[in-house]
């Protein structure tokens, strides 16, 4: 499925994705004769519209399945219960319910999706290739500056605008740090309010935008960065810039938000401080700033519990698992 092109269309109503929507039920269709032993599905997160499409595929997919699997990538879709008329409610938790199967990506997800009571739950972590064996770290000189990488849709809440702010604290205290934010602004409006605070706060040598990177360039930024920065209020549901960062041993700093205390535990592999509190994060990577071996323990942490919980061969054997558990051939 591609009903969205691009960052700022993701949620918004175009014709392209009613084309898109059509295809999919035609070339389901065509492939479904007879009909299939399982359908594997990841439902959208809480947003109106693309529920209004995950309803019309979902009713259609299950009358051509025999069993169907949910794997909720997004996070917080029980909120779209808040938004939602008594009859969209009622459709949703008809349309949902009773699944052979549910995958969360963490156990604090579970409450989340228990309202469309799947027959089997199951946690099953995000997991990711190992890109940073080809890279080695190289230790900088405490004098160096410091380098702080922010990775995500470029948003207010991803904390962008918290991130900012705590950067005019930082510099209150510190001058040689620099904040690079990798990814791609949600809409201009939030660009230009960004710019605007940049100039008047006078940051244009403590931040820099990267702009949307992959492959080696992606990767070359997490192995020359010192912290990771992500203090975001989103409904996503396990970050997976978190993980990569763990992957470059990099000491992460994050909110006590949603699954991420399930991921980062707290002056352990990195810091978590208080969503919107701009002083509490400023304090956090200032913490980091002034102690190397911190920044060095905690990014050892980090790696190991990459190593140990969110490889992508621990994802794959955990998927095998409950893909052969809801077939019953396990």
């Amino acid at each position: 499925m591609q009903f969205s092109k691009d960052i700022p269309s993701v949620g918004i109503f175009k014709i392209n994705k009613i084309r898109e929507l059509f295809r999919l039920i035609r070339s389901v269709k065509k492939r479904a004769q007879p009909d299939f032993d399982l359908i594997y599905y990841p439902p959208a997160g809480p947003n109106r519209i693309p529920i209004y499409r995950d309803l019309i595929l979902i009713y259609f997919l299950r009358k051509r399945s025999k069993k169907i699997l949910f794997h909720f990538h997004a996070g917080g879709i029980d909120q779209i219960f808040e938004k939602a008329t008594k009859l969209e409610s009622a459709l949703i938790k008809k349309v949902f319910s009773n699944a052979d199967g549910a995958i969360v990506l963490s156990d604090w997800l579970k409450n989340e999706v228990s309202w469309s009571n799947p027959k089997q739950l199951y946690t099953v972590p995000n997991g990711i290739q190992d890109a940073c064996m080809h890279y080695k770290k190289t230790d900088k000189d405490a004098s160096n500056q410091i380098t702080i990488l922010f990775v995500g849709n470029i948003r207010s809440e991803k904390g962008i605008f918290v991130l900012l702010k705590a950067a005019s604290l930082l510099k209150q205290k510190h001058s040689n740090f620099l904040i690079k934010f990798m990814g791609d602004f949600h809409s201009d409006a939030e660009k230009y309010i960004y710019l605007k605070y940049v100039q008047k706060n006078h940051l244009e040598e403590n931040v820099e935008l990267l702009g949307v990177l992959d492959g080696n360039e992606k990767w070359e930024q997490f192995q020359q960065a010192d912290i990771f920065c992500l203090p975001t209020t989103a409904t996503e549901a396990m970050p997976v810039s978190i993980l990569e960062a763990m992957m470059f041993s990099l000491p992460v700093v994050s909110t006590k938000w949603r699954s991420i205390p399930d991921i980062i535990t707290h002056e352990k592999n990195g810091l978590l401080c208080t969503p919107n509190d701009e002083a509490e994060l400023a304090n956090c990577l200032s913490e980091l700033i002034e102690s190397p071996l911190k920044r060095k323990e905690f990014g050892e942490n980090g790696r190991l519990d990459y190593l140990q919980k969110y490889t992508i061969e621990m994802h794959l054997k955990k998927m095998e698992h409950v893909f052969q558990d809801v077939l019953g051939t396990d």
